[in-house]
């Protein structure tokens, strides 16, 4: 935690002296650089809930993951006002982000010291299993969800990277383009937090397969978007379905664990793979759309399908592992 802290916060102080004609500075800090120290720091954060969260398990890690719809809101904003309000320029922006981040990880870090103790921790937990990736791999239940997982993730970022040219290129306001990806974080603090709470008692992975498929019809409403109104009910409505898939993601994860002290290994497993489709899915959505004009059929079609598709596959996963446990509540 305390190393991707620092790795993340240079890498983004690294950013701000990123030269504009170099690929490279750019690629390094902000690519390589903040994608490692990101993945360092969000793991390890809502793991650990998992371990001294049992009745509360899904809320507890929703609220965590609320961190990044408020930094959503606030840091396009910030930006917004620096550069083009007060004009002071790309480098200085990206400091003043990278000291507010610097000041807010110090924070975060002494908080993951405060809770259970290792030694009351590990008395109210069964004795731990040993972790082996054959097991893990072999296990059915988890490999499908997370298969589920990686389809839906395929098409889930679509709106969060073109929401705004699409509002633009369909006629609206640039400044109210801008302000599209607040909406869309704004609504994902309730999705974030609602559906987590009804997941400790209905369960993670019929939450999650219900919210995906909720995203995934969401997607194909892009079709009869054309107003301001319509784009910003559009942007609370999918940023709470979204928001609420990318929290229940880790509960349905930990729920599938056998034991408390795999739920780290499991949550890094199944986000490594899904790396994957972070890392390819935006790109295959500006191939299909093109440079103008815009073919916005293309990759609204192969999102909302991979999301619906990925949906059936966690209702899949979600029914083995009901069948498992002998109880639908999973």
């Amino acid at each position: 935690m305390v190393f991707g802290s620092v790795l993340y916060v240079f890498s983004l102080f690294m950013v701000s002296l990123a030269h504009v004609t170099s690929y490279y500075q750019v690629y390094l800090s902000l690519g390589i650089g903040m994608g490692l120290g990101s993945g360092l720091l969000y793991v390890p954060a809502v793991a650990i809930q998992a371990h001294y969260w049992k009745e509360r398990r899904a809320l507890a890690m929703g609220v965590v993951i609320t961190g990044s719809s408020f930094g959503g809101i606030i840091y396009p904003i910030l930006l917004n006002q620096l550069l083009f309000d007060r004009q002071i320029g790309f480098g200085p922006s990206v400091r003043a982000t990278a000291y507010l981040t610097l000041g807010l990880l110090v924070v975060a870090n002494c908080l993951m010291l405060l809770g259970l103790s290792t030694g009351t921790a590990k008395g109210n937990a069964p004795p731990p299993r040993p972790f082996s990736m054959r097991a893990v791999l072999t296990d059915v239940a988890y490999m499908v969800s997370v298969a589920g997982f990686f389809m839906v993730f395929w098409g889930l970022f679509f709106p969060y990277f073109y929401l705004q040219l699409f509002a633009v290129s369909h006629g609206l306001n640039a400044t109210f383009g801008f302000y599209t990806l607040a909406i869309l974080n704004a609504g994902s603090v309730f999705g974030r937090t609602m559906p987590n709470m009804l997941a400790d008692h209905l369960g993670p992975l019929n939450m999650l397969t219900a919210v995906s498929f909720g995203a995934g019809i969401l997607i194909l409403a892009l079709f009869g978007i054309s107003s301001v109104a319509s784009v910003a009910v559009f942007a609370v409505l999918y940023g709470f379905f979204s928001g609420a898939v990318l929290s229940l993601v880790s509960p349905a994860l930990a729920s599938l664990s056998p034991h408390p002290s795999q739920i780290g290994a499991r949550l890094g497993i199944a986000f490594f793979l899904g790396s994957v489709c972070n890392l390819t899915g935006t790109p295959i959505d500006g191939a299909l759309l093109t440079a103008g004009p815009y073919h916005w059929y293309r990759p609204i079609i192969f999102s909302a399908t991979t999301i619906l598709v990925g949906a059936f596959v966690i209702g899949v996963g979600r029914t083995l592992n009901a069948r498992r446990r002998g109880t639908p509540w999973v």
